[in-house]
C-alpha cells in the first residue's frame, strides 16, 4: 500500500504539473497571439495611413496635379499603382493618369515652342547685348584712360602749380 501512495503521490505531482504547465502555456499563448493580432491590426492601418496608403497616395497626385506639378503626380501614381495595385484608389488613379500624361505633352510642346522662340530670338538679343556691353566698356576705358592721363599729367604740373601757389 505505502508503494501504492508513494505512485499516486507521484503520478498526481506529474498530473499536476502537466496540467499547471498547460494552464500556463495557454494563458501565455492566448495573451501573446491576441497582442500580436492587436499589432498586426495597428499596423494594417497605419499602412493604410501611411505614405504608401492607397487614399495618401491618390489625395497626394491630386494636389500635385492642382498645383500643375503634373511629373509629380505622375510618379505619386506610380508608385499607388506599384504599392497598391488592388484598391479602388488604384481605379481612380489609372482615369486620372491618362490626364496627366495629356498635361505632360502640352506642358512640353509649350517648352519645346518656347525654346524655338528663344533660338530664333538669340541672335538678336545677343546683338543687342554686345553693343550695349561694348558701350560700357568704352565708357569705363575712356574713364579710366582720363583718370590715369590727368593724374600724369597732374605729376607733370605739380610742381609748376606749387610755385604759383607759393608766389600768391
Amino acid at each position: 500500500m505505502i508503494e501504492n501512495e508513494k505512485l499516486r503521490i507521484w503520478v498526481n505531482r506529474i498530473f499536476a504539473f502537466l496540467v499547471g504547465g498547460l494552464l500556463i502555456f495557454l494563458i501565455m499563448n492566448f495573451s501573446v497571439v491576441s497582442n500580436v493580432k492587436n499589432q498586426n491590426e495597428e499596423l494594417k492601418k497605419e499602412l493604410e495611413e501611411s505614405q504608401y496608403g492607397a487614399k495618401r497616395l491618390l489625395d497626394n497626385a491630386k494636389a500635385y496635379f492642382e498645383d500643375k506639378e503634373y511629373v509629380k503626380a505622375r510618379e505619386t501614381l506610380d508608385t499607388l499603382f506599384e504599392k497598391q495595385p488592388g484598391s479602388n484608389e488604384t481605379a481612380e488613379g489609372k482615369k486620372m493618369y491618362t490626364e496627366v500624361q495629356d498635361m505632360i505633352k502640352k506642358e512640353q510642346k509649350k517648352q519645346e515652342e518656347r525654346d524655338r522662340k528663344w533660338e530664333a530670338a538669340v541672335g538678336a538679343i545677343q546683338e543687342k547685348w554686345q553693343e550695349e556691353k561694348a558701350a560700357q566698356l568704352r565708357e569705363q576705358l575712356e574713364k579710366e584712360m582720363n583718370d590715369t592721363l590727368l593724374d600724369k599729367e597732374w605729376e607733370k604740373a605739380k610742381e609748376e602749380v606749387r610755385e604759383k601757389w607759393e608766389e600768391q
